[in-house]
C-alpha cells in the first residue's frame, strides 16, 4: 500500500511540475506578443498537453452589443467559423458563466446540466460530454470565457479546473495587453499620418515663399507693368489655378481700377477697368 502510494505521489508531483513547465511558458509568450492570434494558438497547444480538449475557445464578451463573439475556437481540430450569440440565452453555459463569474465543471452534461442552465442548447456542432468554462476576469471585470470541452465523459478533475482558472487569468491580460497594443498602433498610425500631412504642408509652404521670393527677386527688376503681370502670372500658376489672372492698379485721377492688361487660359486681355461706384463688382468691393 505504502509503495502504491508513494508511486502515486510522485505521478502527482511529475504532473504538478509539468503543469507548472507549460503555465510558465505561456506566460512567457504571454509577455511576448501582442498579437492574441499567436497568443490563442499557443494557449490551445498548452491545454492540449495538459488534458482532453477536444474543443477549445476563448469567447469575447461584448456588454455594450450584449453578446458573446466565439473568434477563436477550434473543434475536433477544426477551425470555427466565427460567429456571435445573445447574452439574453439564458440556457447557455457561457452566458450563465459571464453572468454569475463563476467557473462551470461538468463531467456528464446529461446528468449534471441542470445545476448551470434548465435545458441543453447547442450554439453550434455536436453536444459534447464533458465541459469546463471559466470566465476571463479583469479589475473584477468579466471580458470573456475560455471554454476546454470533451466529446467523452468523466475527463476533468479539479486539478485541470484550476489549471483552466490559471490560464483563464492569462487569456485576461494577454486581451487586454492586445486591445491597448492595438489602439496604441491606431493612435501611432494616425499621429504617424498626421505628421506626414503636416510635413507636406510644411514642404508646399516653404516652396510658396521660395517661389514668392524668386517672384519678388524677378518683379522688382521690371520697368513695364505688362511685364509684370506676366511673369507673375507665369509663377502663379505654379502655386494654384490661375486661369484667369489680373492685376488692378488704382486710378486716383478717375476714381477707378485699371487693368492694363489680363490672361485668361493663355491668352491676353484688352485694357479694362472698373469704375469704384461699382459696388457690385467683387474687385470694387476688394479694394474698398
Amino acid at each position: 500500500e505504502r509503495a502504491k502510494k508513494t508511486a502515486s505521489e510522485k505521478e502527482e508531483i511529475k504532473l504538478f511540475y509539468k503543469n507548472m513547465q507549460v503555465l510558465n511558458e505561456v506566460g512567457q509568450q504571454i509577455t511576448s506578443t501582442h498579437d492574441f492570434e499567436t497568443i490563442f494558438l499557443k494557449l490551445r497547444e498548452s491545454v492540449n498537453r495538459l488534458m482532453d480538449a477536444e474543443c477549445f475557445g476563448v469567447r469575447i464578451y461584448h456588454p455594450e452589443k450584449n453578446e458573446v463573439e466565439v473568434k477563436y475556437e477550434y473543434d475536433k481540430n477544426i477551425r470555427t467559423k466565427p460567429f456571435s450569440f445573445s447574452m439574453d440565452n439564458d440556457n447557455n453555459f457561457s452566458v450563465w458563466c459571464i453572468k454569475n463569474k463563476k467557473e462551470i465543471f461538468i463531467n456528464d452534461i446529461a446528468a449534471e446540466h441542470k445545476k448551470y442552465v434548465k435545458e441543453i442548447v447547442v450554439v453550434q456542432g455536436e453536444m459534447t460530454e464533458s465541459v469546463l468554462f471559466c470566465p476571463m476576469i479583469l479589475r473584477d471585470k468579466v471580458i470573456g470565457v475560455l471554454t476546454v470541452q470533451s466529446y467523452k465523459k468523466n475527463q476533468y478533475t479539479k486539478a485541470h479546473l484550476n489549471l483552466i482558472r490559471t490560464l483563464s487569468s492569462y487569456a485576461a491580460i494577454a486581451l487586454q495587453n492586445a486591445r491597448l497594443y492595438e489602439g496604441m498602433e491606431a493612435d501611432i498610425k494616425l499621429r504617424t499620418k498626421e505628421v506626414i500631412i503636416q510635413k507636406e504642408e510644411l514642404e508646399k509652404s516653404f516652396q510658396s515663399v521660395k517661389l514668392l521670393s524668386e517672384i519678388g527677386q524677378q518683379i522688382t527688376s521690371c520697368l513695364s507693368v505688362e511685364k509684370i503681370i506676366e511673369t507673375v502670372y507665369e509663377n502663379v500658376n505654379q502655386l494654384m489655378d490661375a486661369s484667369s489672372f489680373c492685376i488692378g492698379i488704382y486710378n486716383s485721377t478717375e476714381q477707378r481700377l485699371d487693368y492694363p492688361m489680363g490672361i485668361e487660359k493663355g491668352k491676353k486681355l484688352p485694357f479694362a477697368f472698373y469704375n469704384l461706384t461699382e459696388n457690385d463688382r467683387l474687385p470694387v468691393w476688394s479694394f474698398k
